[in-house]
């Protein structure tokens, strides 16, 4: 397999440490919280091409860093399973592309945590080019279409969290998953209400059990 570049329309899938932006609590009224979970990180594409003869759709598969064709992959199983590409025609509207992004879960993959008996997706992006929507709104659109979200913890204010402090933050990443309670979490993402900015927190724990 020879290995295509990742899609210049969207960024790859990574938070800013909260360690590296103790400020950025600040720049939002409120933040939606999602457990962050612990899988491989897959990002789904769907393009949107004008042609003679009507509009023609060309859908793309990635992996963190790269596009892929292997069908045997973690990536393009959870495509087909959760039939993306036709959940993604559903959602394009008058954009010219729309892309989901969604960590991997299952047999297989980071030593299968959540003891998953077979391959899964938990989406956190949805992309249009007008931006990221926020985690409420883009469950709202993905859900009724059989594609779960990673698990919903609630909201906390920007003034609460900058109370916390980071090692408050990071404390209260520790905890149970949502996707099997005999595991620990892996941490906590922060989103603000209209999905622009964000930032983890990994719990101090879970990285002590599994030595990351």
């Amino acid at each position: 397999q020879t290995k295509e570049s990742f899609p210049n329309e969207i960024s790859k899938t990574d938070e800013e440490r909260i360690q590296n932006c103790p400020e950025r609590p600040s720049l939002a009224e409120k933040w939606i919280m999602t457990e962050k979970v612990d899988g491989q990180s897959g990002t789904y594409l769907l393009r949107k091409h004008k042609w003679l003869f009507g509009t023609k759709y060309e859908f793309v598969v990635c992996s963190r860093n790269f596009k892929t064709n292997d069908k045997n992959t973690s990536y393009w199983k959870c495509a087909e399973k959760f039939n993306i590409e036709k959940v993604l025609k559903n959602l394009i509207g008058n954009h010219k592309w729309i892309c989901l992004q969604g960590e991997c879960l299952g047999p297989g993959i980071q030593g299968n945590k959540y003891k998953l008996p077979c391959y899964t997706l938990r989406a956190f992006n949805l992309i249009t080019p007008e931006g990221r929507m926020d985690s409420v709104t883009a469950e709202n659109l993905v859900k009724p279409h059989g594609i779960f979200w990673v698990p919903m913890l609630g909201e906390i204010s920007g003034d609460q969290l900058m109370k916390l402090g980071v090692d408050g933050i990071l404390r209260a990443a520790d905890g149970l998953s949502k996707l099997n309670s005999d595991t620990k979490r892996e941490g906590i993402v922060f989103r603000s209400s209209d999905g622009k900015k964000s930032f983890k927190a990994v719990s101090p724990e879970f990285l002590i059990k599994f030595d990351e």
